[in-house]
């Protein structure tokens, strides 16, 4: 009985591990690309040099762009230049929305600051 609950807790811990890992305190420059329309959802796109840095928060391969969530209003016009800090999106954070354009991987967007 306690081999088992030992055990039980060890797991518990590590999956707790694994949340506390989504988070980064990476800093990134990004451009907004384009809102989503029908959907709460603007497209993000990041410097060459922070491709291995996405790739590893967003678990994507080979991608530059971002569907983005939680971005402040005002803070989605095309063009508009910002630095942000994001995390990878969990599970309980996705949502059901329906795109008509090309589907890019998910970041959750943590801090904003406008690019004077």
């Amino acid at each position: 009985m306690k081999l088992q609950l030992s055990i039980l807790i060890i797991l518990t811990l590590l999956s707790c591990a694994e949340h506390n890992e989504i988070k980064t305190k990476r800093e990134f420059e990004i451009e907004i690309i384009d809102k989503v329309p029908y959907c709460p959802l603007t497209i993000i796109e990041f410097k060459t040099d922070d491709l291995k840095e996405l790739e590893r928060i967003t678990e994507h391969a080979g991608e530059l762009r971002c569907h983005t969530y939680n971005l402040p209003d005002g803070y989605d016009q095309p063009g508009q230049k910002l630095i942000v800090t994001i995390r990878k999106t969990t599970t309980d954070e996705y949502f059901f929305c329906i795109s008509l354009g090309p589907s890019f991987p998910y970041s959750w967007v943590t801090i904003v600051d406008v690019i004077n």
